[in-house]
């Protein structure tokens, strides 16, 4: 009887000791890796000029919005690119323990302000302190809705115009692979 405690005592501690960093939640898995553009923490985009490769596009606002419900952590050490912002993973255990180097299936949004291009061409970068993530989700009129990672681990989203008489925003993408049907 002891022996066969034993054995199944083993058991029940390697299953659930041996998930793998690779393992990652099926959701988690679709979004690219890193942001878009040749930067390692991307490139700003005006509204309408998205680069997602074929297969993948701009998050929908309701993509966002699962995406926010996972277990968070504000960073400003050890991140992709040297930069703060903000783990998103499958438990807090797991996003307690991201680094740039071991990332424990979870994702990493940089926070990089935004970009101003005036109707001139003049170019400016905004609200460092924040990160501004494009979706492809209509508001109202020429209101967009946008993912905001602010100080800390608050993120929240918000619809602002993708420009006005004076110029537009540009904020940072995040693309996402398509749902196979």
């Amino acid at each position: 009887m002891k022996r066969i405690t034993y054995t199944l005592l083993i058991i029940l501690i390697g299953m659930t000791s041996c998930k793998k960093d690779s393992d990652q939640d099926p959701f988690l898995k679709r979004w690219a890796d890193t942001n878009c553009g040749a930067n390692a923490t991307g490139d700003y985009y005006q509204y309408g000029s998205f680069p997602c490769p074929a297969g993948y596009h701009i998050p929908l606002q309701e993509e966002f919005r699962t995406l926010m419900a996972y277990p968070r952590r504000y960073a400003t050490t050890e991140t992709p690119g040297g930069v703060p912002g903000v783990w998103f993973g499958l438990s807090t255990n797991n996003v307690n323990k991201a680094t740039a180097n071991k990332t424990h299936g979870c994702i990493f949004f940089p926070k990089m302000g935004y970009e101003w291009e005036t109707v001139q061409g003049a170019t400016e970068i905004l609200d460092p302190d924040y990160g501004y993530y494009w979706s492809s989700t209509i508001a109202t009129g020429e209101n967009i809705w946008r993912l905001v990672i602010m100080n800390s681990d608050i993120v929240s989203l918000k619809d602002a115009p993708y420009k006005n008489d004076s110029g537009f925003y540009k904020f940072l993408i995040r693309c996402i692979k398509d749902e196979k049907k």
